[in-house]
């Protein structure tokens, strides 16, 4: 939802925030009015899901109306029609309208300001369909339910080529669209590009090296991406990138990935999700310098491959070059650590090293302790959250000063249900 608000312009970053940052303040300023209802979940103090009341709802569709925001059918659904409107949904079978009254038939298509899929599962589409929409700014064409059962796929890419005509365009969302293995180079042509959305496109093979010449771009999202096999070198040309989830370290050298160093140039760069493959090679240098990206706030490392503890000592060399080598930046927030490999806290993991670490997250892994150096310092964290850690042997209370901890597991839930 922010992100659209980011994409029609609906929100703005000042000096000091970013437009992620004020369009938080909004969506908890509608929580606080009530005007939406956060969804909560057992032992998640965040909300990443919301739903209207019924009776809210008719207002604003009442409203919408009036306000000819979208076109609606008599049960107050969004329709595919946009006369006297700025934007278009996709509904059901519009496919099959569109193949009969092309899209340039229709009234001011050239008008459309965003363009969002509410509920169309196969995205047909001809490959000069994006010809006459040189205004649009947010093309919402992924999955937006959090449930995985929301399917969607294509058909084809090709009409991807004809992005190229969006000049406007600020919101690309492909989210969870399978069957799309790469996208094409022209898609470099969009120059006022903010965010693009890739996450869980799990066909997914190769980003086009053209997305190094997004120079807008703010938020790049390929996490769950799960056969890319690397990020094309350029990455640290996008200067105003502030958040790069699914960062791959790749299984070569070659000419194609992006080392990590290429990150230090993001200067704007607050969140990063790293995803290590289980064969890449790895060097101690390439990952020391993880702590020289100064603006880095929120850091998130998943290995692809949890060993068993009898194949520990067997560990591969990505695992092994990580945990030895890695150095966090001084001004960590929020650590999420996935799948960790290693059975003690590394020394680069200690509170005299992390000193405004808030929020710690362990899921998954092999973890047994925090080990004895860890257990003589206090950490400052507020929020612990173990999940997963068959291994661990819990540590007391007293160790930390959190307000908060989320527990589970089948020796943590047992000794620890405070």
């Amino acid at each position: 939802m922010i992100h659209w608000w980011i994409g029609e312009g609906l929100v703005e970053a000042t000096r000091s925030q970013t437009t992620e940052d004020i369009g938080k303040e909004c969506f908890e300023k509608l929580i606080t009015a009530e005007m939406i209802e956060p969804v909560c979940h057992k032992r998640n103090c965040s909300v990443n899901q919301c739903k209207l009341h019924p009776w809210i709802r008719r207002m604003l569709v009442t409203v919408a109306r009036q306000e000819r925001f979208f076109e609606f059918d008599s049960d107050g659904n969004a329709t595919w029609g946009f006369s006297g409107t700025r934007r278009a949904c996709l509904v059901g079978e519009h496919i099959q309208a569109t193949e009969t009254a092309p899209l340039r038939n229709q009234s001011n298509p050239d008008y459309l300001l965003a363009i969002f899929n509410v509920s169309e599962q196969y995205l047909q589409f001809d490959k000069n369909w994006f010809l006459d929409l040189r205004k649009v700014e947010v093309l919402q064409l992924g999955r937006w339910h959090n449930l995985y059962r929301y399917h969607i796929e294509v058909d084809s890419t090709e009409y991807l080529e004809g992005l190229q005509s969006c000049k406007q365009l600020k919101y690309l969302c492909l989210r969870g669209i399978s069957r799309i293995a790469e996208l094409p180079a022209s898609i470099g042509a969009l120059s006022n590009l903010r965010i693009l959305d890739l996450h869980a496109c799990h066909n997914l093979e190769r980003l086009t090296e053209s997305i190094t010449s997004l120079q807008m771009l703010t938020h790049l999202d390929v996490s769950e991406c799960y056969l890319l096999e690397g990020m094309p070198r350029g990455i640290g040309l996008l200067t105003e990138l502030q958040v790069l989830k699914g960062f791959v370290i790749g299984g070569s050298t070659g000419k194609y990935n992006c080392q990590v160093a290429e990150l230090i140039r993001l200067g704007k760069l607050k969140k990063l999700s790293i995803y290590i493959g289980s064969k890449v090679l790895v060097t101690e240098d390439e990952l020391h310098v993880v702590e020289n990206i100064k603006a880095l706030r929120v850091l998130t490392i998943t290995w692809a491959v949890l060993l068993s503890k009898k194949g520990a000592g067997q560990q591969d060399s990505a695992a092994t070059a990580l945990l030895n080598s890695l150095s966090l930046p001084p001004h960590l927030e929020k650590l999420d650590l996935r799948c960790f490999p290693g059975e003690n806290i590394p020394v680069w993991l200690s509170p005299s090293r992390l000193l405004r670490l808030r929020r710690l997250y362990f899921t998954g892994g092999m973890l047994s302790t925090f080990g004895e150096k860890s257990m003589s310092e206090q950490w400052n964290i507020e929020i612990l959250r173990l999940k997963f850690l068959n291994d661990l042997v819990l540590l007391p209370p007293s160790q930390f000063k959190g307000r908060t901890s989320h527990l589970s597991g089948p020796k943590v839930a047992s000794d620890w249900q405070e």
